[in-house]
């Protein structure tokens, strides 16, 4: 997939991320001068910038991720996180998922999601669309987890608590830490990228 700046026509939040990458001006008033309907982005002097990115209609920088787990569910399984930008994007993220914690491939799926969203807060960006090919963390972000808080974190059929509960916690707490999240679910062949990152992570477990 390439990528790049796509621009639209009378877009003025795609406009206004595009002056942030490219402008040569480097204070907020004169941003709002130059789109003056923008209210989406508040410049930051030390977020690097000056980097090729994907963006959707509403100006929101796309990345891709993926978790992959060897052995999942038995024992030695080990797991790893893949978050991709675009083509040796500096930004790229491949490393093994923590492993004080049980390696299971919902979980890097999750923490793909969290690592993502570090990264862009990082470099003073609070807009993402996330997208991942797992229907799992997407739904339990964008439909699930308004009915896990309102049950306490439990399955209302059954009562039984919420699997990955504590990683859907921090997920949500991340999300809350920026100003928007969006989670997009898509086909496994349209992460790619974020999925060889992903077994890249894994297989540096493995060499550990």
């Amino acid at each position: 997939m390439s990528v790049g700046i796509r621009r639209a026509r009378n877009n003025n939040s795609i406009d206004a991320l595009y002056y942030l990458f490219y402008g040569r001006h480097n204070k907020e008033t004169e941003l709002e001068q130059v789109v003056p309907q923008c209210h989406r982005f508040t410049y930051t002097s030390h977020c690097q910038l000056s980097l090729p990115f994907q963006v959707n209609t509403q100006g929101y920088i796309i990345c891709w991720t993926d978790g992959s787990c060897s052995r999942n569910g038995q024992d030695g399984a080990a797991a790893g996180i893949g978050v991709y930008f675009g083509d040796q994007h500096p930004w790229n993220i491949t490393k093994p998922l923590d492993p004080r914690i049980e390696q299971t491939n919902n979980r890097a799926e999750i923490w793909a999601a969290i690592e993502a969203i570090r990264k862009i807060r990082e470099k003073g960006i609070h807009h993402v669309e996330i997208r991942s090919d797992s229907d799992f963390m997407v739904k339990g972000m964008n439909v699930w987890i308004h009915e896990w808080e309102r049950n306490g974190w439990r399955q209302s059929s059954t009562g039984f608590p919420i699997e990955n509960e504590m990683d859907f916690r921090q997920l949500k707490n991340e999300v809350n830490s920026v100003s928007n999240v969006i989670f997009v679910h898509i086909p496994r062949d349209q992460n790619k990228q974020a999925d060889a990152l992903a077994r890249a992570g894994v297989n540096s477990q493995h060499r550990v």
